[in-house]
């Protein structure tokens, strides 16, 4: 269970009666100011110099507003009384209503009695006496806060003593949370600084219990050393693990420079070695036209993340990758430099990816007729390497790329025409000395428009464009260094989907867009939004519908695949074996939007499909079906998803081609449970099926129920490495509590 949660309401109430120092603190009413005061009666005592008033009575002094029954002001001492159903309103997002309030206007202290404070929309806040002791101190006794119902609350949460020193601090004694009468947590004393700066000390931990790691409490300690720089230290204690502690330090002089050091060690009993992690993230600005980034991340093994990591997206990951990238630009030239690496997690050989460095360099030449003419130059070095469980090495390939390329864009305002012309040479050497060398040699011509722009009735703009992509690419190999087998069975494990052989390719496209246009001001006005207009486009609104058709023809050669290593990527790779092959592949994406979804809660319908056919080869690529319907309360959501992708076995090689069917489908709906109210039933469901492996991705199935000022959450997570239950109370204002 999460304590941070009732820390936070705490916190909540202590800020909320924090805004009467407005009337009361240091700095607040000066002595000249002015008093109104509007009675049914009034009496003025000469001798005593005292005002007396009853009936309905309005004050008005600063800026600050309240009603009462009766009031009494000494002159002399410049004392008032108010009592009799005191009410404030000073028009700030809360209200006080009280039995009596004294206000010294010379000191500027206060003292409310009985008090009830409502902080918007429906915080509610109630104290037997609210006292300001001196100009920076004040004091709350007996003191209650809820956002349920003030009269008969389903929770609430009670302090006998809260001090609170304006600006710095607060200090709760007897902290007990309640659900209805039935005490829950108590805590005897809590401190929390609720300054604007920055403040040392313990954050909130966080507690939990986990089959693998037993209870743990996760406590961080956190040191400002100024505005801009500031240290932490995690103190972590796992039951069947151990103690484990780190470092972070982290500082932002900038918005753009900004850096991020953490490591972290625990000697782990159940395993018995120490295990850790180190990340660094920084950002530089290095000059005016040169920035720098890198991330860098690195652990003691493969299964740190899956053993201490609670998010699922940490948890699951498949590769520890850190990067480097620098950029410089100065009309009219750019360079970027930039270097990555990869560690692979999951079970099986060992495959570290390294690409240090790459280098890009692109300038404009000059121009031609008007028409600018740019060169671009990329060039890299890599390595792959794949290892054993003993760490012997199976294989390892390095690759070097020189890539110039010329290019210039001719834009005309109803098209765009783009040739280019360039090269590239590869080199290659594997371990046992093999070398092979390829360039390729090509030339493209790319070609978007005419445009064909229309408006409809209704607030719907209509654009038509064709887009035609002509590539032609030769490849010319050097096998001197081969003999044997080798030329038959050449591996290559630095490819990510270049295409090992000639590629001659034709892309022929139609794209179709409908889009709602914007509202104008009026209208905007008539609905009550704001009249306000985005600037970040010309084109603004909701898409109606999107349609893009796309043909392409093409034509390759590919050396064997036999024990060829493929980097996998978007489900594609070439499948032919050392022939010539032709290919023709078919591609529609369409998304609608028949009409947009409604704040208000009105309906809402969203359609996708995106499918990819490869007419040569007469097989689904990929085949995505997404619908949705319904409002923001109630809708429904289902997906289908279908792929031809190439199974990849131990190593990376090719070993079977596999088929890929995924259903998907997301509910929700307000369940009809009308002999249970004033509570409001919802059930969700989340499924997600392989239904060529008949085995479940992940489902989750739902009950909520809600209260006025409460919420209760059943779940139960069916997933494909097991399945748990999770039982969650969600409190308004409050946040959630998980068990």
């Amino acid at each position: 269970m999460h304590g941070r949660y009732v820390s936070l309401a705490v916190m909540v109430a202590i800020l909320s009666f924090q805004a009467l120092p407005s009337f009361g603190a240091a700095g607040g009413i000066p002595q000249e100011s002015k008093i109104s005061i509007m009675a049914d009666r009034l009496e003025f005592d000469h001798q005593a110099e005292r005002i007396r008033g009853e009936g309905k009575i309005q004050v008005d002094f600063a800026d600050l507003s309240f009603t009462c029954g009766e009031i009494d002001f000494s002159i002399p001492s410049r004392i008032l009384w108010a009592r009799k159903g005191v009410q404030l309103f000073p028009g700030r997002g809360w209200q006080l209503e009280s039995d009596s309030l004294r206000l010294d206007v010379t000191s500027n202290l206060f003292r409310v009695q009985n008090s009830r404070i409502l902080v918007e929309p429906s915080y509610y806040f109630t104290a037997e006496t609210i006292e300001q002791v001196s100009p920076r101190e004040i004091i709350a006794t007996h003191a209650v806060y809820t956002a349920c119902d003030p009269n008969d609350p389903v929770w609430k949460i009670s302090f006998s003593q809260g001090k609170v020193d304006i600006g710095r601090s607060a200090m709760l004694r007897n902290i007990t949370f309640q659900i209805k009468d039935t005490p829950v947590l108590y805590f005897p004393y809590f401190w929390f600084p609720i300054n604007q700066e920055k403040a040392p000390g313990f954050l909130i931990p966080d507690f939990g219990r986990s089959s693998e790691l037993g209870s743990f409490v996760q406590n961080y300690f956190y040191l400002p050393l100024c505005d801009w720089t500031d240290l932490g230290f995690p103190i972590d204690y796992f039951e069947k693990r151990g103690v484990g502690a780190g470092l972070e330090y982290r500082y932002c002089l900038t918005r753009s420079d900004f850096g991020r050091l953490r490591a972290y060690g625990i000697y782990d009993r159940q395993k018995g070695q120490g295990r850790a992690e180190a990340a660094l993230q920084v950002q530089q600005r290095v000059a005016s036209h040169t920035r720098a980034v890198a991330e860098v991340n690195a652990l003691s093994d493969d299964d740190y993340y899956r053993d201490f990591r609670q998010e699922i997206g940490q948890r699951y990951s498949q590769s520890l990758e850190s990067r480097a990238f620098a950029e410089t630009s100065t009309d009219p030239w750019q360079v970027e430099i930039s270097a990555d690496q990869a560690t692979y997690l999951y079970e099986g050989p060992n495959i570290y990816y390294r690409r240090m460095p790459q280098v890009s360099f692109s300038t404009k030449l000059r121009s031609y007729a008007h028409f600018p003419l740019f060169m671009q130059w990329e060039s890299s070095w890599a390595d792959l390497e794949i290892s054993d469980s003993q760490s012997k090495s199976l294989m390892k390939t390095q690759r070097v790329d020189l890539s110039p390329k010329i290019f210039t864009p001719i834009q005309r305002r109803l098209y765009t025409l783009t040739p280019w012309l360039g090269c590239r040479k590869t080199l290659y050497f594997q371990t046992d000395g093999q070398k092979e060398a390829r360039n390729i040699f090509g030339g493209g011509l790319s070609l978007t428009g005419p445009r064909f722009c229309r408006s409809f009735p209704g607030r719907l703009d209509h654009t038509l464009y064709p887009q035609l992509d002509l590539v032609y690419e030769t490849l010319d190999w050097d096998r001197s260094q081969q003999t044997g087998a080798d030329r038959e069975a050449a591996v290559f494990g630095l490819d990510q989907l270049d295409r090992l052989g000639e590629n001659r390719q034709l892309s022929l496209s139609l794209i179709n867009w409908v889009w709602e246009k914007e509202p104008t001001a009026e209208e905007k006005k008539e609905k009550g939004e704001p009249a306000n207009r985005s600037r970040s486009s010309s084109r603004q609104g909701q898409p109606w519908l999107s349609l893009i058709l796309r043909q392409k023809y093409g034509f390759r050669k590919s050396c064997s695949a036999k024990d060829q290593q493929v980097w996998i990527s978007q489900g594609r790779v070439d499948r032919s074996e050392g022939v010539e092959a032709g290919f023709k592949d078919f591609e529609l994406e369409a998304s609608s939007y028949p009409f947009s979804p409604d704040r208000s809660g009105g309906r809402m319908s969203h359609f996708d499909l995106t499918y990819n056919y490869d007419v040569e080869a007469g097989q689904n690529r990929l085949l995505d079906l997404r619908w949705s319907f319904g409002s923001l309360q109630d809708f429904f959501d289902l997906g289908w998803r279908y792929s031809q992708l190439e199974k990849i076995g131990d190593g990376g090689r090719i070993i079977q081609d596999q088929s890929i069917s995924l259903l998907q489908a997301n509910t929700q709906s307000a369940l009809p449970l009308w002999a249970l109210p004033p509570f409001r039933w919802v059930g969700k469901v989340s499924i997600s099926y392989d239904l060529e492996s008949g085995s479940v991705v992940e489902n989750q199935y739902s009950l909520i129920c809600r209260g006025s000022c409460w919420s209760a959450r059943l779940t139960h997570i069916q997933r494909f490495d097991g399945q748990r239950w999770n039982f969650t109370i969600g409190l308004e204002s409050l946040g959630e509590l998980g068990f």
